[in-house]
This record gives C-alpha cells, sequence and structure tokens, in this order.
C-alpha cells in the first residue's frame, strides 16, 4: 500500500518532522512531504477553476508547488497529514494548501480525483488542555477533502508539545502515534 506522509509545519526538525519521520520507518512503501517548506500561492476566489473544473489558474505557474502535492495526494491509497496547531488552526501555509483544494469542489462526486484516498489526520497542540483547540483546523481539513473527494478516516489530537523537541522525548506520544497509524 501506498502511503504519503505530509509534515504541515513551517518549522524544519520540529514536532511534525519528527512525527513523519517515526511513521515512515514504521510504515512501509511510505513517503514524507513538506507542503509548508515551499511556495504555494494563496486561492484568492477568483472563480477560474469554476469553468475549469480541477484547475487552478496558478497552476499554470511554474513556481507553483501545488498540484505537485496533490498529485502525490491522488496517487496514494493512504495519506496522512500532521499538522501542528497555531492559535486553533492549521499554519498558514497548510491552509493554502487546503483552500486550494476548493478547484476540485464542482466535480462530481465521482469525478473528484481523490475518490479512493483515505486519509489519517494527527494534529499537534501546544496547550496542555482545550477541547476546541483542534475543532476548527479539523472542520477546515474535513472539508477540503470532500472537495476532492478523499475521506478523513480517523484522527489523533495530542496536547502539550510546544518545544520542538517535545516528542522526541515523549516515548508515551511516540507510542499513541504509533499505535494510529497500526
Amino acid at each position: 500500500m501506498s502511503t504519503v506522509i505530509f509534515s504541515c509545519s513551517p518549522r524544519m526538525n520540529g514536532n511534525s518532522a519528527f512525527c513523519a519521520s517515526l511513521i515512515r520507518n514504521a510504515v512501509q512503501d511510505s513517503r514524507i512531504f513538506f507542503p509548508c517548506r515551499e511556495f504555494l500561492q494563496t486561492c484568492i476566489a477568483c472563480g477560474f477553476c469554476d469553468n475549469k473544473k480541477g484547475l487552478c489558474k496558478f497552476s499554470l505557474q511554474e513556481q507553483d508547488t501545488v498540484d505537485k502535492f496533490y498529485q502525490e495526494l491522488f496517487q496514494a491509497e493512504k495519506a496522512i497529514f500532521i499538522a501542528p496547531i497555531y492559535f486553533y488552526h492549521v499554519p498558514a501555509t497548510f491552509k493554502a494548501f487546503l483552500d486550494r483544494s476548493q478547484a476540485w469542489f464542482a466535480l462530481a462526486q465521482e469525478q473528484k480525483p481523490a475518490r479512493n484516498v483515505c486519509v489519517d489526520l494527527i494534529l499537534l497542540g501546544a496547550r496542555e488542555k482545550g477541547d476546541k483547540l483542534f475543532e476548527g483546523a479539523k472542520l477546515s481539513i474535513r472539508y477540503a477533502l470532500n472537495s476532492i473527494g478523499a475521506k478523513l478516516e480517523k484522527s489523533l489530537c495530542l496536547y502539550g508539545l510546544d518545544k520542538h523537541d517535545d516528542l522526541a522525548g515523549n516515548f508515551h506520544k511516540q507510542k499513541q502515534v504509533l499505535d494510529f497509524i497500526c
């Protein structure tokens, strides 16, 4: 089974990257992508994709890398999104990636390019608690996946991962991650 792992933090060598490596080492035939480390043009609601279903005008620009990441996602059998929570939501660049799913929103369900893809979600919060800490991110991700036809299977929300190496030093939370994906 082909698994793509999207480590969606702009910070290098932090908890999200460690989590992605942990999973890659446990899952055969898996690859990691770091969309937040590349240029992703934000959606400007221009309406271009309304008439060109599945195509964004920014995809025609050479420096925009959104299509590269979506094509990897569309070809996978399984995807795992790993993202930190900043101010009750995902980082801005990952949100831009999610917003660009709008290009496929108007397609009929049977034409959605990721209708056979199942996605697991791992969200990492710095706070030790908070009933609503992950709600905004989960909602946006669910609707973005709906636009491309993918299904959100399950999610794991981990609290208390503030410093860049907190997950690397917490074997209990590492076990939670591995148990979640297996």
